[in-house]
């Protein structure tokens, strides 16, 4: 099943195609692209000074050594803290990633809404050694000071040495929901709000890597997955005192998932028995004796969206090309009877609001290489029969997104520019449910696979990809297209994220990939869903940043490196009203159809490992710590990630 994808940070990944690097919203990472060898740490800003606001003020943190640029003679861009922007505190320092550097979580209407905190990376005592601290930024932005020093309630240091052993491909840092994941070099761990320092969820190392995952927002429960085995592991932890994580069961390659119950106190898994098909099974957390088999002889399992109901593929079958289709059944949750059949031949779904599904079914060759299926919607899934439509069929190759008011954006055709790299380009389409609203949204294969449908549903947000004859990257640019124009708005030149926060877009571009830096704006959104002109939020920063939305209409961001203003910041109200559109973008390629057939057209059956449109299917045991949309090449690993920190810190 392919679930609408969260609005979390588009990461763009264009140096598969030779041009370009990751940076993210909110976490974030470029592989194979390091600071500079002596780029220098030096220098805290001081808070609630000069033309960057009133903000708390504190010592700040030290480390590093002075130095006046890269080998070289590289130097970092000059660039002051923008005005607007105010110093939560200075020091070296920067976000946590490639997860998500904030907390957040889901309140009740009427509740007060808990603290949020964020995640740092700062110098270590001594030799190599990166720490990761954690502070409150809901007190730093009512003006309370942070130090870092001991005694300080509002931030924490929970390690001293992480681990930046690029062998150890397990590794990552971020939060999720209130929980924050983060490893040294023999355990990983998990600190909530509130605990003075971090509990050890099971030892891991290069071995025996381990990959963790939460229950929600709010849930002190985790989930984690011995990746060499494929064993589950699951508990609670509302305390930080406490045992390793118990083991839950053994997975098997081809189990469709793990995932926790709607209210967080019960585990949903999956196991094979005769392929394809999987028994799905469910226990409370730390009560063995309640464990029960939901559903037999099923495949590709899922939750729906508001968590009453259990989907599945029953008596599954796998044809010569690989694809496994079944017929679609629904139960109600947790009880998992009477299943209710909805259609045959279903190869993948997915569900919106409370009654609704799109289904891709009957696969179908359309030549040697490629493979289609018919696109459906079903707006009732108690009355199928009735409320079945055809929106698009042969040719549809695989959902990209869907959104919850009814709304798919899907693909017909895929490309791969070069035979020796797994990265692809698609076209993009869009319906309504009830097969209003079509919209071509890239005609031709020139789509990077991160797009998706705005967070207000009223826009496909993607990349345009635009290569020559030999398949080369010549341009890589940023579009907004409205569903109601379907018309193209380029809202930049030299895109490397973007998040869509609802009212409007936050992105980075220009990026400087010797000191790993880019320049971070704005562009509010119209009713139509069309980006308006772009404000700066800052030149420069440091590339991963972290929205507080929808809690603050802010963005938290660092500066490193520079000989003054170093530091952790925080901008203006990122509101306000919408200045004119941007003009639409001229449609289509800018290469000519000849060029396209050029590149060589991918086997569908061989491209859905790295495409396909269960390639988002929630629940995943391997789904990387914080989800965000399809990439053409995988994100950088943790200690990737936490190694380029430490060339940052220890030069």
């Amino acid at each position: 099943m392919k679930k609408a994808s969260p609005r979390a940070s588009r990461l763009l990944v264009v140096l598969a195609f030779g041009l370009g690097t990751q940076v993210g919203c909110g976490g974030g990472g470029s592989a194979k692209q390091n600071y500079p060898d002596a780029a220098a740490f030096d220098g805290n800003g001081t808070a609630g000074k000069g033309a960057v606001g009133t903000g708390g003020s504190g010592a700040g943190l030290t480390g590093g050594s002075t130095g006046a640029g890269a080998a070289g003679g590289a130097t970092l861009p000059t660039a002051p803290p923008a005005a607007g922007s105010t110093l939560l505190f200075g020091g070296n320092t920067l976000l946590v990633g490639p997860g998500n550097s904030c907390s957040s979580a889901t309140t009740a209407a009427g509740a007060a809404a808990p603290d949020q905190w964020c995640g740092i990376f700062t110098p270590g005592a001594s030799g190599s050694a990166v720490a990761l601290a954690v502070f409150n930024v809901t007190k730093a932005l009512a003006g309370t000071p942070i130090t870092c020093a001991a005694g300080d309630a509002n931030c924490v240091t929970v390690s001293t040495n992480i681990d930046t052993n690029q062998s150890d491909t397990d590794v990552t840092f971020g939060f999720l929901g209130q929980t924050l994941i983060y490893y040294d070099a023999t355990s990983v761990y998990a600190w909530r709000p509130g605990w003075t320092a971090g509990r050890v969820l099971l030892p891991h190392s290069t071995a025996q890597p381990v990959s963790c995952s939460l229950a929600s927002e709010t849930a002190p429960a985790v989930i984690c997955i011995a990746t060499s085995t494929n064993t589950a592991y699951a508990g609670a932890i509302a305390t930080q005192a406490g045992p390793n994580l118990p083991m839950l069961d053994v997975l098997g390659a081809a189990s469709s998932g793990i995932t926790f119950s709607p209210d967080g106190m019960s585990v949903l898994w999956s196991v094979p028995t005769t392929a394809p098909a999987e028994d799905v099974k469910t226990q409370k957390l730390g009560d063995a004796t309640t464990r029960a088999t939901i559903a037999s002889g099923v495949t590709a399992w899922s939750i729906s969206t508001d968590g009453t109901r259990l989907f599945w593929l029953s008596t599954p079958t796998t044809d010569a090309s690989g694809f496994t289709t079944g017929t679609l059944q629904t139960a109600p949750y947790p009880a998992g009877t009477p299943p209710q059949t909805v259609q045959a031949d279903v190869w993948d779904y997915s569900s919106y609001g409370t009654k609704g599904l799109f289904t891709l079914t009957a696969p179908t060759a359309l030549s040697t290489t490629t493979y289609g299926t018919d696109l459906n919607s079903i707006t009732d899934i108690g009355s199928p029969t009735t409320t079945t439509k055809a929106l698009e069929t042969k040719d549809v190759i695989g959902m990209i997104d869907v959104h919850d008011s009814g709304t798919v954006l899907y693909s017909t055709t895929l490309i791969q520019p070069d035979p020796t790299v797994q990265s692809y380009l698609i076209d993009l389409k869009s319906s309504k449910a009830d097969g209003t609203g079509k919209c071509t949204v890239a005609p031709t294969a020139t789509a990077d696979r991160s797009a998706a449908v705005s967070s207000a549903g009223t826009a496909v947000e993607w990349v345009q990809v635009t290569l020559d004859a030999a398949a080369n990257v010549t341009a890589v640019d940023g579009q907004v297209t409205p569903i109601t124009e379907c018309a193209p708005h380029t809202f930049s030149k030299s895109p490397v994220s973007f998040n869509d926060v609802k009212t409007g877009l936050l992105y980075q571009e220009n990026l400087e990939s010797t000191f790993f830096t880019a320049d971070l704006k704005y562009a509010l959104l119209s009713a139509a869903g069309a980006p308006s002109q772009p404000m700066q939020v800052q030149l420069s920063a440091d590339a991963v940043v972290a929205p507080l939305f929808p809690a603050v209409a802010k963005v938290v961001y660092t500066i490193s490196g520079r000989t003054t203003g170093n530091g952790v910041y925080v901008s203006g109200t990122l509101t306000g009203t919408p200045t004119a559109d941007f003009a639409p973008a001229p449609r289509g390629l800018k290469v000519s159809p000849a060029d396209l057939a050029a590149a060589r057209q991918a086997p569908f059956g061989y491209a859905l490992s790295n495409y396909g449109a269960r390639l988002g299917r929630v629940p995943s045991p391997f789904a990387p710590l914080a989800a965000r949309s399809a990439r053409v090449k995988p994100v950088e690993s943790g200690s990737a990630f936490a190694a380029r920190m430490a060339s940052h810190f220890w030069p």
